[in-house]
C-alpha cells in the first residue's frame, strides 16, 4: 500500500459512488429511449375499455331487475321470483314466530352396532370361533448378546 492510498481511504468509495451514478444514468437514458418509441395510448385499448363498461352496465341492469321486479322462474311449477324487499318482509314474521334454537355444539352420532337378541340362538360360527384356542407357543427367543461391530475411525487430513 502506498503512502497516498493509506492517507486517503475514501478514494475507492468515491470511485464506487461515481460508477453507481454513471450506471443509473445509463439505465435511465436507455429506458427513456425505449419509451419514446412506444405510442402514448392505443385506440384498441380504448375500444376494449368501452366494451367492458357496456358489459358492466348491462350486468348491473340485469341484477337490478332481478332484485326489484316480479318474474316467473318456472311458470308450469308456479315458481315466482319476488323482489328482495317483498321477500324479506314475507320471511320476517315467520322467523319472528319461531323460538330461537340453542346453539349447542353439534354432537356426532355414535356408530350403530347391532345388539344380539337375548332369545335368539347363538350363531354357529361364533361358537366355533370361541372354542378355538390359540396354539401355545414358546416365548420369542432373544438374540444372543454380541458386541457391536467396530466403527472405522475418521481419517484426519
Amino acid at each position: 500500500m502506498t503512502a497516498a492510498n493509506a492517507s486517503n481511504p475514501s478514494r475507492p468509495l468515491l470511485r464506487t459512488l461515481v460508477f453507481a451514478l454513471v450506471a443509473v444514468g445509463f439505465f435511465w437514458g436507455i429506458t427513456r429511449i425505449l419509451q419514446s418509441g412506444a405510442p402514448a395510448g392505443s385506440r384498441e385499448e380504448e375500444e376494449r375499455a368501452a366494451i367492458r363498461m357496456a358489459n358492466l352496465q348491462q350486468l348491473q341492469e340485469a341484477n337490478e331487475a332481478a332484485l326489484t321486479q316480479y318474474n316467473w322462474v318456472d311458470k308450469e311449477k308456479g315458481i315466482v321470483r319476488l323482489p328482495i324487499n317483498v321477500a324479506m318482509e314475507a320471511v320476517i314474521p315467520e322467523l319472528n314466530a319461531r323460538k330461537p334454537a340453542p346453539a349447542y355444539p353439534i354432537a356426532t352420532p355414535e356408530p350403530a352396532t347391532e345388539p344380539a337378541a337375548p332369545d335368539a340362538a347363538p350363531d354357529a360360527t361364533a361358537t366355533a370361533e370361541s372354542e378355538v384356542t390359540a396354539p401355545e407357543t414358546a416365548p420369542p427367543a432373544t438374540a444372543p448378546e454380541t458386541e457391536p461391530a467396530p466403527q472405522p475411525e475418521p481419517e484426519n487430513p
